[in-house]
């Protein structure tokens, strides 16, 4: 059974292409994609870029809070290294 996601403004989930895409606004008056998220790219409740079909950009996971501070560690020291 697929658990459905639920969109919330400021958490951050993972795209099926495996990008980690943070919810930053909600539009209240949107009735079918009212979640925006830090791309630009706006989202069903549920998570879906397109109500048609499966596609890459659909949003699929929930990314916790320990994995998201542990990928910002991991980029500033590769930052750090081609400096």
């Amino acid at each position: 059974m697929k658990k459905e996601l639920k969109l919330e403004v400021g958490k951050s989930y993972r795209n099926r292409k495996g990008v980690v895409v943070k919810i930053t606004a909600k539009d209240p008056t949107a009735t079918i994609f009212p979640f925006l998220g830090n791309y630009g790219a706006w989202y069903q409740i549920n998570g879906e870029f397109l109500r048609t079909c499966e596609c890459s950009e659909d949003l699929i996971a929930i990314v916790p809070l320990r994995l998201l501070s542990l990928i910002r560690k991991i980029i500033r020291r590769i930052r750090c290294r081609n400096y």
